[in-house]
């Protein structure tokens, strides 16, 4: 089920007022119905192996937090074992038929589980807090599956730790107004963000991505600069809908974005970019691979080299992907040499320092993006080559017509994202005046409704 359908428009109301209805000591049993539901409308078929899979690790975590130390660690192993070879078959498969029989483009198979990588991810988190200490092991099952599959979160994120959400789970919530406006203003804006930001720019991305050698570098770029805008609305709109969701039934989901494209290192960007899959790389990847009291800059490089291929593999079995991780791993260890080098001159006093280092920041990640986007490796490869050929030549005429609205409306909004990323107090949402504040809300229900694109699915739901 698609957060910008019809569907869902029926669905989240229902289950709110029937949440609010049910006692608490049943409210777990209506989130999990309420869950199974939003993903059967994907493929019924994974949702019995995806119970199998939870049922393997609420009794692998019960086994981790009781058994005696010389068997927690392979209580623990088979339990990662059993999440990755579940992650692996459905996602890998190809990759791994591809490697063993030479075939360049195998045979796609069915696709894989809805949210695949998101929910494994955060079972792997309840295994390794569990088997660290540091969370005791759920001895409900439902609170247990319902934690997994909690349907906010559950196609994209963000990706809760278990000691973030399953308290929150037991709780008991009461209808609150503020916290209901305050919802359904997130999800009012992530649904703008997505049907009328991301989605109308995915029009032109998509012509020029299907065949990127009918264009030269004017479309080629501004496909380029449109895809990195419109991943970011998009993901960041799906966001927006969870958080809201979650909120209106009392529950907190964690950030996944804060301005990253105002940041000034490729550092401060995994700092504000997918907040959550960014911090367990760090926690349960990096961290596990530098620990050690005098570990070497070469070590430290090397694990951040495994981190971002772990995670350009984390998007897909696709060579670029790959690439795309390499690129990253390499942008980092780059920052390393390039802070050694402007921390001997005295650029951070200078305001247009800052600015330069936001623009090359965002030209690395727009660059990267481009093999995140791309069908094959060839089609990047062409695109990276011939970004600046061709620029005395006007634009294709195949721009969607309006597109530059779109344009213009997306710049706008990364603008006002921009106010909100400084260090200085803004004036808040909630404290502008009352008819300013409901004038937005209605220009944006107005634009939902009038230019939004529905039914389209979120570009991070393939992961």
């Amino acid at each position: 089920m698609l957060f910008n359908s019809f569907h869902y428009a029926v669905f989240f109301p229902t289950v709110v007022v029937l949440y609010y209805c049910c006692p608490q000591a049943r409210r777990w049993a209506l989130l999990l119905v309420a869950s199974c539901y939003f993903y059967l409308a994907y493929i019924p078929l994974y949702l019995p192996i995806l119970f199998g899979l939870i049922a393997m690790d609420y009794i692998g975590a019960l086994w981790i937090e009781s058994a005696p130390a010389h068997k927690r660690r392979f209580y623990f192993v088979a339990g990662m074992a059993a999440n990755l070879v579940y992650l692996g078959f459905f996602k890998y498969s190809n990759l791994l038929s591809m490697l063993l029989s030479g075939v360049v483009h195998p045979h796609q198979g069915p696709p894989p589980p809805l949210g695949l990588t998101f929910h494994t991810f955060q079972s792997m988190a309840y295994l390794i807090e569990v088997y660290c200490g540091r969370f005791k092991a759920e001895r409900h099952f439902g609170y247990c599956a319902t934690y997994v599959l909690f349907f906010p979160q559950l196609v994209a994120g963000p990706i809760e730790r278990p000691q973030q959400l399953l308290p929150q789970l037991r709780e008991t919530h009461s209808f609150q107004y503020d916290r209901t406006v305050t919802g359904l203003r997130l999800i009012l804006l992530g649904l703008f963000k997505k049907v009328v930001l991301a989605d109308n720019l995915g029009t032109y991305v998509d012509a020029v991505y299907a065949k990127p050698q009918s264009y030269l570098g004017p479309d080629l770029t501004l496909a380029a600069l449109c895809f990195t805008l419109q991943v970011y609305f998009d993901f960041a709109g799906y966001i927006d809908i969870a958080r809201g969701s979650s909120r209106v039934l009392g529950i907190e989901l964690a950030e996944s974005f804060k301005f990253p494209y105002f940041a000034k290192s490729i550092p401060e960007f995994w700092r504000r970019w997918n907040i959550t899959l960014s911090a367990w790389f760090r926690d349960y990847v990096y961290v596990p691979l530098t620990y050690r009291r005098q570990a070497t800059p070469m070590r430290h490089v090397g694990a951040v080299f495994v981190v971002f291929v772990l995670s350009g593999l984390w998007h897909g079995a696709r060579w670029t992907f790959l690439i795309y991780g390499l690129l990253h791993g390499a942008y980092i260890a780059g920052s390393f040499l390039w802070r050694s080098i402007t921390s001997r001159f005295p650029f951070q006093q200078f305001k247009m320092w800052d600015w330069l280092q936001v623009a090359g920041t965002f030209a690395l990640c727009n660059f990267a993006f481009v093999f995140v986007r791309a069908n094959t490796v060839e089609d990047a490869w062409y695109i990276v080559r011939h970004l600046s050929v061709g620029w005395r030549a006007p634009l294709s005429p195949g721009v969607p017509r309006g597109f530059n609205i779109y344009l213009a409306l997306t710049v706008a909004m990364v603008a006002l994202e921009g106010l909100g990323a400084g260090t200085r107090p803004k004036l808040r949402f909630e404290e502008w005046p009352k008819p300013l504040r409901w004038s937005c809300y209605y220009l944006a229900l107005f634009m939902i409704a009038a230019y939004g694109r529905y039914a389209l699915a979120f570009f991070y739901e393939q992961f």
